[in-house]
């Protein structure tokens, strides 16, 4: 039960950032009312296009490893601490 709730909410966060990812490049994020287009906008100009594109990437990788049953406490620390890191510059 555990390992299809932890799926459903990496996969619900996955589809936010791909409205984000559209929204930082300009494209239609699909229909959201003016409200959450607004925070969406924010979110997508705050964080910025490659650093969504990483998150997307880790969100991909964290959802194999809860599919391939990887032990589900270390997959979620993986993932939440991908997330809470900083920026690389280059």
């Amino acid at each position: 039960a555990q390992r299809g709730r932890a799926g459903i909410v990496i996969r619900l966060f996955v589809g936010v950032m791909e409205a984000a990812l559209k929204a930082s490049v300009g494209a239609d994020p699909g229909a959201l009312g003016p409200r959450e287009r607004e925070k969406l906008d924010a979110l997508a100009d705050r964080v910025g296009t490659d650093r969504i594109l990483a998150w997307l990437e880790r969100a991909f990788e964290a959802d194999m490893h809860v599919d391939r049953k990887v032990q589900l406490v270390l997959a979620i620390e993986a993932f939440v601490d991908a997330l809470s890191r900083p920026p690389v510059r280059g």
